[in-house]
């Protein structure tokens, strides 16, 4: 079973008759001269391509009883594989998505000019994500403004309520996965517990932490949260430079993240290792 084309099939049994559904994989955003902030491809894209890979366009058309997806990736750069790595093939694309029609990128603005005026597509949908005026705008969101200027009359709508109803319901690969995250979490947890005592610094309990989540190939699913003392009550306290002081407590809120999917868990320990119950009855921590 294809667990991608089961989903994008949901999303099509969703669409209007004679309507294009468009997602964007996103662009990476620079960190500086020469190197870019760690890519994760659009959340939505990537749950129903299972792709994870920058300027990706998923497209799915629905006319009548008939539909159609196409994959659209990143023309290979062969000067640019020489830096950041090889770029994703179309046999790969194919092999990982299902989706048997890929093409580059390069032909995306020509196939959907074609689509528009010769297969009857009157209506688009586009994965439209916004929380704030402020927020920067995404690409399918670009995307939209280019189409309201040169085809003003073409109804668009979003898709993004939609997708994030079908995500909200698990299905049993994600449910693995999610249950994966969790017990890297879980051991990561534990060996920071392991090696914690006070006189270390919040960061160098994280470091135990974050070795756990590298030696099971996973990554923070957010800015770790170490909080000792007095930093507990901050909700995001992500400096973890404070010092560990003995008979203080700590707040864990981390979690680790695998395939996409991830875990978020909050937990308070004695940095001491021992508990002191409501009879004031010391416990250790094992």
């Amino acid at each position: 079973m294809n667990y991608f084309k089961d989903r994008r099939n949901k999303v099509l049994e969703q669409m209007h008759t004679n309507e294009m559904a468009i997602f964007f994989a996103g662009e990476p955003v620079r960190n500086s001269a020469d190197s870019e902030f760690e890519f994760n491809s659009n959340r939505n894209y990537y749950y129903l391509t299972g792709i994870n890979e920058p300027s990706g366009i998923l497209v799915l058309m629905k006319q009548g009883f008939q539909s159609s997806e196409t994959l659209f990736i990143r023309d290979i750069d062969y000067d640019k594989e020489k830096w950041i790595g090889r770029f994703i093939s179309v046999e790969q694309s194919k092999e990982v998505s299902q989706i048997q029609n890929v093409m580059f990128i390069s032909g995306f603005e020509s196939y959907f000019e074609m689509s528009l005026s010769r297969r009857g597509i009157d209506k688009i949908m586009l994965d439209m994500d916004r929380q704030h005026f402020s927020t920067r705008a995404l690409e399918a969101e670009l995307f939209a403004r280019k189409v309201h200027e040169h085809y003003p009359m073409l109804p668009i709508r979003s898709s993004h309520a939609m997708v994030s109803q079908l995500r909200s319901i698990k299905d049993e690969k994600e449910i693995e996965a999610i249950k994966e995250a969790a017990e890297i979490t879980n051991q990561a947890i534990r060996r920071a517990v392991k090696h914690m005592k006070p006189g270390m610094y919040e960061y160098q309990v994280m470091a135990h932490f974050l070795f756990e989540l590298q030696m099971n190939n996973a990554t923070e699913m957010f800015d770790t949260i170490m909080a000792s003392g007095e930093n507990g009550p901050i909700l995001h306290y992500v400096e973890n430079s404070s010092q560990m002081k003995d008979g203080d407590l700590v707040l864990f809120d981390l979690g680790a993240k695998k395939n996409h999917y991830g875990a978020d868990i909050s937990r308070t320990f004695p940095i001491n290792g021992k508990f002191t119950d409501f009879r004031n009855r010391s416990m250790t921590l094992s």
